[in-house]
């Protein structure tokens, strides 16, 4: 798995839901997100983008759990994504 894009109808992304998923380089999370859980891209060693369709203060008030990121890639986040049709 290369890349992932979470569907604008999911809300959450739960606990450990992408551990130690070091194939995944970037995905598409919709601005519908509010909970990003703990662990969830842990160990996602090859992720360099994360493409956010909303803007950067939606993203920072989404709430993130513990080590939600903790040893993935140096990613950048891309904020007001625009998914191709």
């Amino acid at each position: 798995m290369n890349s992932i894009i979470i569907p604008q109808s999911m809300t959450i992304i739960d606990d450990y839901v992408f551990y130690w998923c070091d194939g995944l380089s970037s995905i598409v999370i919709p601005d519908s997100i509010i909970s990003i859980g703990d662990w969830a891209f842990y160990g996602c060693t090859n992720l360099t983008d994360i493409y956010y369709t909303g803007t950067e203060s939606e993203w920072e008030a989404i709430t993130k759990g513990t080590d939600w990121d903790a040893y993935t890639g140096n990613y950048t986040i891309h904020y007001n994504y625009t998914p191709e049709p």
